[in-house]
């Protein structure tokens, strides 16, 4: 893995991956549909492609761009997450929670024309126009720049969890059980027959939020995550950076978030200080758009 002084390569390369699984699930879709929907398919080939791994168009598996380990799921949100890494086998799985449109709809219609056998495609003019109308929902949704950018950095996040765990097999210590054990006696047989009380309860909410921020890999995956964001907008023009310091705030207040920033204990806060000074000296000495903003701030001074 790379250096935290190389910081700026890792965002580069993590919003091209994530760029990349967007493109790759977009031809995923437009495949599903052009091979059920399409003008030369009939049930023969619907069967064959449903019953497929390909045929599953809620997960894409990441071996076309070199990451055979991994698939990838989009599925809708439960308890207000927006992604998650999991490494339960040899197999590594991310998941995207957003609800996306046109997608139920076109594997809905597929299943229901593979299962009504006095139906075909050909002869079902009303089902093509239903998937065609459910594709073009899907597009609309995908293209749609504000969509794509917080997809994006859902990927972005989950695809660190996935390089640290090439390096180091994240496994679960039980050190936050053990914490809610001590700190919470009374609550915690609750909470081991019903896990969602994390989220329910204020107190117990805290205190996860306190432990999940402060994870070495959460930690990292959210200084990235927003760190690439900082780095596209400054290189669109989007905000203008004069100095260090105005970086440095700016990273903390509208992208990190305070309320990330205050759950961070000291020794996270003086790393993102280091990480984020690192960061911008070597950003200046790349960015030909930086040094122009930096040239002109001198100049009206």
């Amino acid at each position: 893995m790379l250096l935290e002084r190389e910081d700026l390569q890792k965002t580069e390369y993590l919003d091209r991956l994530a760029e990349s699984v967007l493109n790759l699930y977009e031809k995923h879709i437009l495949d599903f549909y052009d091979r059920v929907y399409g003008k030369g398919a009939d049930l023969t080939t619907l069967l064959y492609f449903l019953r497929s791994p390909k045929g599953e168009i809620g997960y894409i598996s990441l071996y076309p761009l070199d990451l055979p380990s991994i698939n990838v799921f989009f599925q809708e949100s439960y308890n207000n997450l927006k992604g998650e890494f999991q490494n339960k086998t040899n197999i590594s799985s991310i998941y995207v929670y957003q609800k996306i449109p046109g997608i139920d709809t076109l594997r809905n219609n597929a299943y229901d024309l593979l299962y009504d056998s006095k139906s075909s495609i050909r002869n079902r003019p009303k089902v093509r126009l239903k998937a065609k109308n459910a594709l073009e929902e899907f597009l609309s949704f995908w293209k749609d720049a504000k969509n794509r950018k917080e997809m994006k950095r859902t990927l972005t996040h989950e695809l660190q969890h996935y390089l640290d765990n090439k390096k180091n097999k994240l496994v679960d210590t039980g050190e936050f059980d053990q914490i809610l054990k001590k700190k919470f006696p009374d609550k915690y047989p609750h909470i081991l027959r019903n896990n969602n009380l994390i989220y329910q309860d204020e107190d117990l909410f805290d205190t996860h939020q306190d432990y999940y921020f402060n994870k070495t890999t959460e930690y990292n995956a959210y200084t990235l995550e927003n760190l690439n964001d900082i780095r596209k907008d400054m290189e669109s023009g989007d905000i203008t950076v004069t100095d260090f310091e105005d970086f440095k705030n700016k990273f903390i207040k509208d992208y990190l978030r305070e309320e990330f920033w205050k759950r961070f204990n000291d020794k996270h806060k003086k790393k993102v200080i280091n990480r984020l000074y690192l960061f911008w000296e070597e950003y200046k000495q790349k960015s030909p758009i930086t040094e122009r903003i930096l040239d002109l701030a001198g100049a009206l001074l």
